[in-house]
C-alpha cells in the first residue's frame, strides 16, 4: 500500500546556484525582450505613417481629371488633319 501513495506537498528547494541562474537569466533576457517590444512598436508606428501617406497621396492623385482614354492631365494638341 505504501507504493501507491501520492505525495502532493513536495517542497521545492532552491539552491544558491539555481537562484543565481534565475537572476542572471532575468538580467540578460528582460532587456532583450524589452528592446524587441520597443522595436516592434516603432516599426508598427512607422508602417502606419507610411501607409497613411501613401493612402492620402493616392486619394489626392485620384482627384485629377482623366480623359476618355484614361490619361490624367494630358493635353493633346490637335493637328489640322484631326479637325477635319
Amino acid at each position: 500500500m505504501d507504493l501507491r501513495q501520492v505525495q502532493f506537498n513536495q517542497k521545492l528547494g532552491f539552491s544558491p546556484k539555481g537562484i543565481a541562474f534565475a537572476i542572471f537569466g532575468m538580467v540578460l533576457l528582460l532587456p532583450i525582450l524589452l528592446l524587441l517590444l520597443v522595436a516592434g512598436l516603432v516599426a508598427i508606428v512607422a508602417y502606419a505613417i507610411l501607409f497613411m501617406v501613401s493612402f492620402v497621396g493616392a486619394k489626392i492623385s485620384g482627384l485629377s481629371k482623366t480623359d476618355s482614354e484614361g490619361r490624367r492631365n494630358v493635353k493633346i494638341r490637335k493637328t489640322d488633319s484631326d479637325r477635319q
